[in-house]
């Protein structure tokens, strides 16, 4: 099991991606549509005042399927 692996609050570092915008709308095109995702404009006017990548984009990634 993972419990033989990490230990409860141990931080493991597996690598790193850096999503530029085209990847961001991209992926958001196929798999998740949202304005943030899509739009800067729309993603200035959101909680996260920029474009945002979708939260399955890095799973997706780490799989090749991006």
């Amino acid at each position: 099991s993972l419990d033989d692996f990490f230990q409860l609050n141990e931080t493991v570092t597996l690598g790193s991606h850096k999503f530029d915008p085209d990847e961001i709308v991209a992926f958001a095109k196929k798999y998740d549509p949202q304005p943030f995702h899509l739009d800067e404009s729309a993603a200035e006017a959101s909680l996260f005042k920029g474009l945002a990548a979708s939260g399955m984009a890095p799973h997706s990634n780490s799989r090749g399927r991006a």
